[in-house]
């Protein structure tokens, strides 16, 4: 360890754990001295080295000099152990796993208390994925074609209903899980929600929501479903333009697609056996659009100047949203190859500047008020 090394607590080690520590051993700087977990799990790897593990953070704190603690422990336990470490760790930058907490009450408080005294950023993956990127950039570039955005429908799904009890034990539900990733996928002002429900049986976990958003001075109605009622994970997001343009986003599949006169315009795949930040991007030779419109390759790659430093390395495309949350939410200062709109992204991804918020209004005459699914949070 170098004496300019970010010191790294992680606190949860499990499957998000894991990715976190592959994607960290890639970034120069940056030092992982400890995992905290009061499971008897074995000590990870980090760098070949056996990393100690803890059963508090309190035992960790003791033992060790942490500049940055990361927080990958079952959603419900997000408030808590955020508040342990905030109170043990007074200095150190808290990098948070979606959502902040699965209440209101609670995620005010690691965003609006704890976020007041030190850093808290809320690791909002889904909004570096690279064919959101893409969409964003093509979005920007041909605002003036498009018009306002009239329809968005999101569809995010997981197969957990076999595996109900453990799922929700570590998650909560589809909603408070999924729906914060639908909102991190923000291509307009999130201005109210004004549904929400519970369809079908509980071990479904199937939810529908309804937010009103603006763009281009016009509102439009976003429709949100999550569940765990499927046999595979799905996910996607599709806005519809008042010119009659669509921008599809395959989650899943890391593509996009850009539409106008029913036929595909321009595209962007990601081949998965593609190493470091880049997506293979392809054009259609369809004239739905001028050239001018369609999106140059979508090449990203993010260094932050301020945590970590060195040229960008190579990293696996799996662990590509994880790695440039790394090097972006520790900073509003980016050194990227992207787009603007994904500069953008990359630079305001921190609590504060992603908006709206998911929590029931009591008006709401569809809304079921089951304390354990009704909140998350994303914040303005």
């Amino acid at each position: 360890m170098t004496e300019t090394s970010r010191r790294i607590l992680i606190a949860g080690l499990g499957d998000v754990a894991a990715t976190h520590l592959k994607v960290l051993e890639q970034i120069p700087g940056v030092e992982v001295v400890a995992g905290v977990d009061p499971r008897p799990v074995p000590g990870p790897m980090f760098r070949g080295r056996r990393l100690p593990v803890y059963e508090s953070s309190r035992d960790a704190a003791g033992r060790h000099e942490i500049d940055i603690a990361v927080i990958a422990t079952p959603t419900p336990a997000h408030a808590t152990v955020c508040a342990e470490i905030a109170e043990l760790l007074p200095a150190a930058g808290i990098l948070l796993e979606k959502p902040a907490a699965d209440s209101l009450d609670d995620a005010r408080h690691v965003l609006d208390d704890i976020g007041a005294r030190q850093p808290v950023d809320v690791a909002y993956h889904m909004a570096f994925a690279p064919e959101v990127c893409w969409g964003a950039q093509v979005a920007e570039a041909s605002a003036h074609i498009f018009g306002a955005a009239v329809s968005i429908q999101a569809s995010f799904a997981d197969p957990y209903e076999e595996d109900f009890e453990p799922a929700a034990s570590r998650l909560g539900n589809s909603w408070i899980d999924s729906g914060i990733n639908a909102l991190s996928v923000r291509f307009t002002k999130l201005t109210e929600r004004t549904c929400l429900r519970r369809i079908g049986e509980p071990a479904h976990s199937v939810f529908e929501a309804h937010i009103i958003c603006r763009t281009a001075g016009q509102d439009c109605d976003a429709l949100i479903v999550t569940s765990w009622h499927v046999t595979g994970p799905a996910k996607s997001t599709r806005i519809r333009y008042s010119s009659g343009a669509e921008l599809v986003m395959d989650h899943t599949a890391v593509a996009g697609y850009l539409l106008a006169d029913g036929r595909i315009s321009d595209m962007f795949g990601a081949n998965a056996s593609t190493r470091g930040a880049s997506g293979t991007t392809a054009r259609s030779t369809s004239p739905g659009l001028p050239a001018s419109a369609r999106s140059p390759p979508c090449t990203i790659t993010c260094c932050c100047t301020t945590c970590f430093s060195g040229p960008p390395m190579p990293s696996p495309l799996t662990s590509q949203r994880h790695r440039m949350r790394w090097q972006s939410l520790r900073s509003r200062r980016t050194q990227a190859t992207v787009s603007r709109a994904a500069i953008r992204h990359a630079t305001t991804a921190r609590t504060r500047q992603v908006a709206g918020s998911l929590a029931v209004p009591a008006a709401c005459s569809c809304v079921e008020s089951e304390s354990g699914w009704s909140t998350a949070a994303i914040r303005a």
